[in-house]
């Protein structure tokens, strides 16, 4: 049963009943240099001349990333439909995305899987700003499509003169429609 649950056991190790797992020893893994001499630096050693220029080369770096980051934010915030979108608005996506990219990988040489982080962090965080923003458009048009469900089996059962009103419920639900397709939040 053990077999099944945990696969091969030369891949994992020597299963023992009751004891638990019983890991392959490895060979150490080097840490980067900027690691070790973070290091030096928090054992109350005055910071070498190189840790000092690794760390301002960090700072400047996450800077980058951070700018990049706020730039790939407007892009997802312009409501320009692809369609209309110049060669010169594609260029500066293109760019924006190259310069977001290329930000991740300097602070990931620098500092491993904190470039990595980052970009996963800011993925995340736009899924979830996009799954409400898809969320909210959503409620919005159900309840625009009951409304005017309502409106068109009042019309049907309406006197001529209530049909007067429900025209006019109707432009207001057509003018609420157009707001919602710009993408307005009235």
């Amino acid at each position: 049963m053990a077999d099944r649950a945990f696969g091969n056991k030369k891949d994992i190790g020597e299963i023992r009943q009751g004891t638990g797992v019983k890991l392959k020893k490895r060979e150490p893994v080097e840490e980067p240099q900027i690691v070790q001499d973070v290091k030096d630096m928090n054992n109350s050693e005055p910071p070498t001349e190189d840790a000092l220029k690794l760390m301002a080369q960090l700072s400047g770096a996450k800077q980058k990333l951070f700018e990049s980051m706020k730039d790939f934010n407007k892009l997802l915030n312009n409501r320009t439909l692809p369609e209309n979108k110049s060669t010169v608005d594609k260029d500066l996506e293109q760019n924006v995305v190259n310069s977001l990219a290329q930000s991740a990988m300097v602070v990931e040489q620098l500092s491993p899987k904190e470039g990595l982080l980052a970009i996963c962090i800011l993925a995340i965080r736009q899924s979830l700003s996009l799954r409400d923003a898809g969320n909210e458009i959503a409620h919005r048009l159900i309840s625009l499509e009951s409304r005017i469900s309502k409106l068109e089996s009042s019309a049907k059962e309406s006197s001529p003169s209530e049909t007067k009103e429900v025209k006019k419920q109707m432009i207001e639900l057509s003018d609420m429609l157009k707001k919602l397709a710009e993408g307005s939040n009235e």
